[in-house]
């Protein structure tokens, strides 16, 4: 019994032709398309059993990285993908998944480069921003009853810790009786300063 799945959130996963609605105004089918679709129909019918969904992709999602670099020089093909993107996360969920419990972001480079931006991007993405898409979809997805996780389980937003504590006990151990005190105070304010906010739990 299949209850998890993964595929390319990138991918553009239309309706099919017959289901659209006609243009209006003489407009292209394609732009019916993209102006009167609020998600992907990435199934003909409900998975009952689906628990978890796996997602690759989602480079250009948060504005962060080589792939805001791309999409600053190539603004239609950061659209583009981005529009599918919300498109895809639209349709996960509990009509077409009931038991649909977590959907896993993959993509080690995204995660990654997430990381070393401290979060996505306030501007630079087509809707407002990085973290205005991070908001929605993490706003969609809290009405559905559906974490949001990163590739390890945790939280999307959840920022990994220094694990420095070894070598600063370590160095406390080595400086005991030098009466140096002032630094050991120092030692701990920097660990408090040192404590990773996560940024999921700033814009909460």
């Amino acid at each position: 019994m299949l209850t998890t799945f993964c595929f390319n959130a990138d991918w553009r996963l239309q309706p099919p032709e017959e289901a659209m609605p006609p243009p209006s105004g003489g407009g292209s089918l394609t732009t019916s398309m993209a102006t009167t679709e609020s998600r992907s129909t990435l199934v003909n019918s409900p998975h009952p059993n689906i628990m978890m969904i796996g997602l690759h992709g989602l480079m250009y999602a948060f504005g962060v990285g080589y792939a805001a670099q791309y999409a600053a020089e190539d603004p239609l093909r950061g659209h583009v993908i981005g529009r599918s993107n919300d498109l895809n996360i639209a349709a996960l969920n509990r009509v077409n998944f009931p038991k649909l419990q977590c959907v896993r972001a993959l993509s080690r480079a995204m995660l990654s480069e997430l990381n070393d931006a401290d979060g996505p991007a306030e501007g630079g993405v087509e809707g407002g921003g990085g973290m205005a898409r991070y908001d929605k979809w993490w706003d969609m997805l809290t009405r559905e009853g559906v974490r949001l996780e990163d590739c390890t389980g945790a939280l999307l937003g959840t920022l990994p810790t220094d694990e420095e504590g070894v070598d600063e006990g370590e160095g406390d151990e080595e400086g005991e009786g030098d009466g140096e005190d002032d630094d050991d105070d120092d030692d701990e304010e920097e660990e408090d300063d040192e404590d990773s906010d996560d940024w999921e739990d700033e814009e909460e």
